[in-house]
């Protein structure tokens, strides 16, 4: 999903300066601290309603990274930062820490302009797929025609559970609009939000574990920034 970056030429505004995407510049970067990993899991989470934005089916490839432009051309208004949407505030929040994203079909993305080279020795594990079911919000109207499939047999590796999830909130909607007792409507929306909500635990973990990765191939054995001690 990424441009590889198979050579290392100088870039034409500094002709005495290595590749900044070359893997040893990449490597050169700094490691964000605990916050600012927490932070950016959170922020790839909820920077964009991926409901609207992620085929229910198929998902979106994603990939994190170290980026040296990080930061640089940032929008000013959204995705809207902790820290706020400059160069500094990026930085303060995140490190270095970077994504980019797409499916099937599309160019790659990123939240800033530019585009992404990553070297050839970059490692896949920093690649991952995920679903629109990552984000809190999540809106079933978006995906009727997506979900019928699912419910006809076609692949997905949630299947049996997204079937599940959206059974039980069409029973909630049922017991809600026909007026049935509290305590009825309470268990059902007790089976939705734990449906739910083990998605997109699952989800997250993969954020987590591709971020990992990216810190063992930047020289981390241990895979996690100091002072990190959630498990995945």
């Amino acid at each position: 999903m990424t441009t590889e970056n198979q050579a290392c030429p100088p870039e034409p505004h500094l002709p005495h300066a290595a590749d900044p995407w070359c893997a040893a510049a990449l490597r050169a970067l700094p490691l964000p601290s605990a916050d600012q990993h927490c932070a950016f899991v959170e922020h790839v989470r909820n920077a964009h309603s991926w409901y609207k934005h992620l085929p229910l089916q198929e998902g979106g490839r994603f990939v994190v990274f170290l980026a040296p432009d990080a930061g640089l051309n940032y929008p000013t208004q959204h995705p809207l930062l902790p820290r706020g949407n400059t160069l500094e505030g990026y930085r303060e929040a995140f490190g270095y820490l970077a994504y980019a994203w797409s499916v099937s079909g599309e160019p790659v993305q990123r939240d800033a302009r530019g585009a992404v080279l990553l070297p050839p020795t970059f490692a896949h594990e920093c690649r991952f797929v995920l679903y629109p079911y990552v984000s809190e919000d999540f809106y079933w109207s978006v995906h009727e025609a997506a979900v019928a499939r699912l419910k006809a047999g076609a692949e997905h590796p949630d299947r049996a559970r997204v079937c599940a999830w959206h059974d039980a909130e069409q029973a909630l909607e049922r017991a809600e609009s026909g007026a049935a007792e509290v305590s009825a409507q309470m268990r059902l929306r007790q089976e939705v939000n734990r449906l739910a909500g083990a998605l997109q635990i699952e989800q997250v973990m993969r954020i987590e574990q591709a971020l990992h990765s990216l810190y063992r191939w930047h020289g981390r054995e241990d895979g996690r920034p100091d002072g990190i001690a959630c498990s995945t």
